[in-house]
């Protein structure tokens, strides 16, 4: 506030600092005048009261020389004579400025001291004395008359100062309650309301001098809290839309980036934009693609089309898919948060495009791999055993055309029916192979479910400990580790007659170390020509995953085989 609205409040009134100075200077005034007077009466009934002394002992002396002898011209009463005329004197002396003033008792002394004088010339008739002793009581009773006066003066004096002071201190009290103590209640009203955020209480501007002053500053700051107050509270509205809106574009992206990440259906992805377009919260938002074979696109709510149209392109690594097309009634700019949501989504659907395109070529690639794999399979196995039957079956027909003797074609027959019951058999293990790795389990399920397959077989326990990293093998290679660890316990089951067997797979770094062990008769030792053809068939497949195959014995019984060689799927 500046000084000219300062200078006009204390202008409309006196201040409260002057009225409390005055009421102050009042009190004080009256108080130092009751003191002073009730000092100046009690030093002049003092005065009188040694003067009322002075005359009363001047009477004693009179009276003591009254009472001698008349004609007594002794000593002591020359003295007492002297004596009573040295105290007349003495008052005469003390009461000079009374003589002056007050004609009455001088009066009363001038006849006391002419009485006397004639009692001193041995006048001592009856009639005389008693003149003389009427003349003293006289001027005795005089002064004790003014003493009362005085007396009663100091206490009109008195009383009036105190009634004058107890007065002003009520007057003094009233006004501060009505200028002071209800101002500030009300002042104090209107800070403990805006203390707990309420300005609309206002205080009395009305009261002069320094509240008044305060009352109009604290008014004007009520208000100016007050726009204050409603500013920020417009702002913590604002700020908490803009975070709800943030906070619901946040879970949509959320939601449509979990979404998208996985093959979904296109109903979700039309759940999706539904969702966005409430996200949104005005107009019509789809999708628009230039292949329409990216997303297998299923209609939605017929809706009309609008006036205005925001296109946000879907673009990928310099791949344009399409875009996404947001159609509002009339001409508005997007909001930032419209804006980038939109924006984002946009990249999310190209994300997703991408990746369904990178699952189909993947998925190519891996058909495409599969188709190798089992190409080379048979191309090991099942095609080996068919061109040995086929040579089999050329030299039966030449026999047959020779006419060599009958054993030598019946060895040739036994030998064809010995190869096609191999043949066979490699057929059935290579169906039941890719029948594992088809249904698309890890390497460590299709262990499980052969290790099961024999199980059931061979009618004993056989256990499997797998320490193998994700993804560590190529498909190639985990149809060959398959394969390796069927025909091992195949043999098992068909030779070894163990009790128990066991199956560990370790990785160190790069290197992949198998050890197939048993508890049976041993393999090394009278093992029939189909044992060690499925020796040969596992050495064979070692050698196809540039790996080492041993056989070895264990003690005191049993066989073991140990399988090396450098996974490749990593690098």
């Amino acid at each position: 506030m500046d000084t000219p609205t300062i200078n006009n409040h204390f202008s409309s009134g006196i201040s409260l600092v002057t009225r409390a100075s005055q009421i102050l200077a009042i009190i004080i005034t009256f108080g130092l005048g009751g003191m002073i007077s009730s000092i100046l009466i009690s030093e002049n009934i003092n005065d009188k009261a040694k003067i009322i002394n002075q005359v009363s002992a001047f009477g004693i002396t009179a009276s003591a020389l009254l009472n001698t002898q008349v004609n007594d011209s002794s000593t002591s009463t020359i003295q007492n004579i002297q004596e009573a005329q040295q105290q007349l004197d003495g008052i005469y002396s003390i009461t000079r400025s009374e003589i002056k003033s007050d004609a009455k008792y001088a009066s009363l002394l001038q006849k006391v001291k002419k009485d006397w004088a004639e009692i001193k010339s041995n006048n001592f008739s009856p009639m005389r004395v008693q003149q003389f002793t009427k003349s003293l009581q006289g001027l005795i009773n005089h002064l004790q008359l003014i003493i009362k006066k005085e007396i009663q003066l100091l206490r009109i004096i008195q009383y009036t100062g105190f009634f004058s002071i107890i007065l002003i201190s009520y007057i003094a009290v009233y006004s501060l309650q009505n200028r002071v103590i209800h101002p500030l209640k009300r002042l104090l009203q209107v800070a403990i309301e805006a203390g707990n955020g309420k300005f609309n209480l206002r205080a009395d501007e009305t009261a002069k001098g320094e509240l008044g002053l305060l009352a109009k500053t604290l008014n004007d700051m009520s208000q100016q809290l007050s726009i204050r107050y409603q500013d920020l509270e417009r702002s913590v509205t604002h700020k908490t839309i803009q975070l709800e809106q943030k906070n619901r574009s946040l879970n949509i992206l959320y939601r449509s980036s979990h979404n998208l990440s996985k093959n979904i259906h296109v109903h979700d992805i039309n759940s999706l934009i539904t969702e966005l377009e409430a996200t949104i919260g005005t107009g019509n938002i789809f999708l628009k693609l230039t292949d329409s074979n990216l997303i297998q696109n299923e209609p939605r709510h017929i809706q009309p089309p609008l006036n205005i149209r925001h296109q946000y392109p879907i673009n990928k690594e310099k791949h344009h898919f399409g875009d996404l097309i947001w159609e509002t009634e009339q001409q508005i700019n997007p909001q930032p948060w419209q804006d980038e949501l939109l924006k984002a989504m946009a990249n999310l659907f190209a994300s997703f495009v991408d990746l369904q395109n990178k699952r189909h070529a993947n998925s190519r690639l891996e058909i495409m791999e599969e188709r190798a794999v089992i190409a080379r399979e048979l191309h090991d196995s099942l095609a080996q055993s068919l061109s040995y039957l086929k040579l089999q079956t050329s030299l039966l027909n030449k026999q047959v055309e020779k006419n060599t003797p009958r054993a030598e074609q019946l060895a040739t027959l036994q030998e064809i029916s010995r190869g096609t019951n191999l043949a066979y058999g490699q057929l059935r293990e290579i169906l039941t192979t890719f029948r594992l790795k088809l249904k698309g389990i890890s390497l460590e399920n299709s262990l499980k479910e052969t290790i099961d397959e024999y199980i059931n077989k061979c009618h004993h326990p056989i256990s499997l400990e797998h320490h193998l990293q994700h993804n560590a093998l190529t498909p190639h290679q985990e149809i060959h580790l398959l394969q390796i660890i069927r025909e091992a316990l195949s043999n098992i089951h068909k030779h070894a007659q163990a009790s128990h067997a066991s199956i560990t797979i370790h990785q160190y770094n790069d290197t992949v170390v198998v050890d197939i062990n048993d508890n049976g008769k041993g393999m090394l030792t009278n093992l029939p020509d189909e044992g060690h053809f499925g020796i040969k068939i596992m050495h064979e497949r070692a050698k196809s995953l540039h790996g080492e195959l041993k056989v070895s014995s264990n003690q005191p019984s049993g066989t073991h085989i140990s399988l090396s060689f450098q996974s490749v799927s990593n690098k």
